[in-house]
């Protein structure tokens, strides 16, 4: 998992995991409106690239509004990751 400040100032949390042909990213961060919410998609890898379709699965988990400080966005993001069934 690798967190940081994005250019906004919130935190985001991502992780991805390359599965051969295919990598699952992962991405725990505060929406426009408040929400935190966690957004898993499933890309294909092509050479040294990484292509998602939108025709490709996604998966959000909603998290409802809460705080959104670097120890919440750990914490959720480490939930979601055990709840991912991409």
């Amino acid at each position: 998992m690798h967190i940081a400040k994005n250019m906004h100032g919130g935190w985001r949390a991502e992780t991805r995991i390359d599965r051969g042909d295919t990598s699952l990213s992962v991405v725990t961060m505060k929406r426009h409106d408040g929400g935190i919410s966690t957004t898993a998609k499933l890309e294909r890898v092509e050479g040294s690239f990484y292509v998602w379709g939108y025709n490709d699965p996604v998966q959000r988990i909603e998290h409802g509004k809460v705080k959104a400080t670097e120890k919440k966005i750990a914490e959720l993001h480490q939930q979601a990751l055990k709840e991912i069934t991409l």
